[in-house]
């Protein structure tokens, strides 16, 4: 009735929070510093998550040199997008089909687009040492102990290999329940067809889709339309 209508209207929202890659470090460091939200939330939807970096040595060594040293790898970076309006596009779409395996036209166009704009080079720089710096080389048991108490979390890894979000890392997630230090509503799952950057490979999209589709319909959360009287 009316009442129940009014009821549902004034209870507090329930969130479903869905991540990729560095966004899954992002969400999980914004709840441990808002527990009030943490309390609302119902699930918690990790995509290639990139929440501790140790890549391989030298990888890691390469890449910290170039978090350390930001200015001049911004500039480097702003100088080849500056160059790159100087290519044919065909050029530049043919290396990112046949190089980059881009198959979708559109999408091979729009990131032409982005790859020739200086400021976009300089903000994915800015971002990427920055998450470089603050990520750690190890899961944050602590952190996840914290969410658990309150929520699931679904884990979703991918082939590649993948440097950001590996599977020896969800190797050592499964260790981690086995031993008890984190908690058991931490669901894993991999899938080795998928790569990190999957929204550019139409194909990849409906299998991520129907992960969180999964994962959300266990929740058994979605509540009835609410009737308007």
């Amino acid at each position: 009735g009316t009442s129940d209508a009014t009821e549902d209207r004034t209870m507090p929202p329930r969130f479903i929070f869905i991540s990729h890659s560095i966004g899954s470090h992002l969400v999980q460091r914004g709840l441990i510093l808002r527990p009030d939200i943490l309390k609302q939330t119902e699930l918690i939807l990790h995509l290639m998550p990139f929440v501790r970096f140790d890549p391989p040595t030298l990888p890691k060594a390469w890449l910290s040199t170039v978090a350390s040293s930001p200015d001049a790898a911004i500039f480097g970076l702003q100088m080849v997008s500056r160059m790159t309006k100087s290519l044919p596009r065909t050029w530049i779409d043919v290396y990112m089909e046949r190089m980059a395996g881009v198959e979708d036209a559109k999408g091979r166009q729009l990131a032409i687009d982005i790859a020739q704009q200086p400021t976009f080079a300089k903000n994915f720089l800015m971002l990427g040492t920055e998450e470089i710096r603050d990520i750690p080389e190890v899961h944050d048991e602590a952190a996840l102990r914290i969410i658990g108490r309150e929520c699931s979390t679904a884990m979703l890894f991918c082939g590649g290999p993948d440097m950001w979000a590996p599977e020896s890392h969800m190797d050592d997630l499964k260790e981690s329940k086995r031993r008890g230090t984190i908690p058991p509503n931490i669901h894993l799952e991999y899938k080795e067809e998928l790569l990190h950057g999957f929204v550019v490979f139409p194909t990849m999209v409906e299998p991520v889709v129907s992960f969180c589709l999964r994962a959300i319909l266990k929740t058994n959360t979605i509540p009835p339309p609410i009737s308007r009287l």
